[in-house]
């Protein structure tokens, strides 16, 4: 990244290098570079960084650096902003599938959940099991 001789090629290769291993930080690089460039298609940069990201793989969702707070926070960001309502929707659904007891991503076994208690107390105590916060 230090390598880069004008902001511009910082916030390209900060996009590459460590976009690439944080959605957020990720995000982070296209609203800059939409900064430092307005005329960059900040859709295109998006989809290909958010959308076009294997952010769903075994190696993300283990390693947890994809999380459901960091998709959320992904989410919320891209709501802020009308012309992202078809991004923002694809999102939601890729996120929904990865989460499927999410709430917030209208997941398809949250009414599973509401339906039947005993399920939460199931997940309660794989969530334990696994460790996760």
């Amino acid at each position: 990244i230090g390598s880069a001789s004008t902001l511009e090629e910082y916030t390209k290769n900060y996009i590459e290098v460590v976009g690439s291993t944080s959605m957020l930080h990720g995000l982070a690089g296209v609203e800059a570079m939409c900064l430092v460039k307005p005329r960059e298609n900040a859709e295109e940069l998006l989809k290909k960084n958010l959308i076009g990201k294997s952010w769903f793989g075994a190696s993300y969702l283990s390693g947890r650096v994809t999380t459901h707070e960091s998709c959320e926070a992904v989410h919320k960001c891209l709501q802020r902003e009308d012309k992202f309502r078809v991004l923002e929707q694809e999102w939601k659904q890729n996120c929904a599938k990865h989460f499927p007891y999410s709430a917030y991503f209208e997941g398809s076994r949250v009414a599973e959940l509401a339906e039947n208690p005993s399920s939460v107390l199931k997940v309660q105590s794989a969530l334990d099991s696994l460790a996760i916060q």
